[in-house]
């Protein structure tokens, strides 16, 4: 009967046009433990995984994202804790962190709008000579960020802060920052897919009128928190590799550009003047 059940539940989500074959594989492994091949030729799935299977589909064909719906995402090999508080991962932070990575071979590092955790918790992972704190305004998110970290067993510092609020300067010094802040423009909110302006957290969206504000925050005060030749990365908004660099340019000098896949800028990094 739970098999019948749940060969039921597949045909009602092949059937609507929000739920693709990709998240229903994932909802099935997700509530069984088994491939939907395997529910199609019989097997049998206890009545918990059937309501499990149930709860998920309904939250999905809400438009929620599936990441929320199941409440973990991959991020770079690995499984992170997510919930609406934070950002989902997304495979452009991946390139980041590869960045970061290939110019970072020790010291001290900073996560500005830290989220899930994953950018401090990866580095920290890939390279235990990296030592990371992370920041970010939103309690909910660093609720998150904590259980990912000890879920992960890494010692990252999380502080609740806006921007470098609770920091002191001087006091404070990194080899490097870090931030993928929000970069959307206020306006261009309205047109994003509904599954990311009705699900994700607008604090994380919102960069203001010109999607620059936070990164002109962060360019103004970071040199007061960098040691000497101290490195800043970012993530890019499409369209804003120019606008970034001259606000970079102010302080900092050796601006580099990474493109993704796509052939977009995507990442930014220089260094210290």
């Amino acid at each position: 009967m739970n098999t019948r059940e749940l060969k039921i539940l597949l045909k009602q989500m092949d059937s609507n046009n929000i739920v693709d074959d990709s998240d229903i594989d994932w909802i099935i492994v997700e509530s069984s433990g088994v491939k939907r091949s395997s529910i199609i030729l019989g097997q049998e799935v206890s009545a918990c995984c059937v309501d499990h299977a149930k709860n998920i589909m309904k939250k999905r064909l809400s438009g929620m994202p599936l990441a929320y719906c199941v409440g973990h995402q991959n991020f770079y090999g690995r499984e992170f804790f997510v919930s609406n508080q934070t950002l989902i991962p997304r495979c452009e932070t991946e390139i980041l962190v590869n960045v970061i990575l290939k110019n970072i071979k020790s010291g001290k590092g900073l996560d500005i709008g830290t989220g899930s955790g994953v950018i401090p918790i990866t580095l920290s992972l890939e390279n235990p000579q990296i030592d990371m704190t992370a920041i970010d305004i939103s309690a909910g998110a660093l609720q998150v960020a904590k259980k990912n970290a000890k879920a992960q067993k890494v010692p990252v510092r999380f502080i609740k802060s806006n921007l470098f609020s609770n920091l002191k300067s001087g006091d404070c010094r990194y080899d490097f920052i870090v931030s993928n802040p929000p970069y959307i423009k206020t306006n261009d909110i309205p047109d994003l897919d509904a599954v990311v302006k009705n699900f994700e957290p607008l604090l994380a969206l919102d960069g203001g009128v010109d999607g620059l504000d936070f990164y002109k925050k962060i360019i103004e005060e970071s040199p007061n928190y960098l040691n000497e030749k101290g490195k800043i990365f970012f993530e890019l908004g499409i369209d804003e590799c120019e606008e970034v660099k001259k606000l970079l340019s102010e302080k900092f000098d050796d601006i580099n550009i990474e493109k993704d896949l796509n052939n977009v800028a995507r990442i930014i990094y220089a260094t210290k003047k």
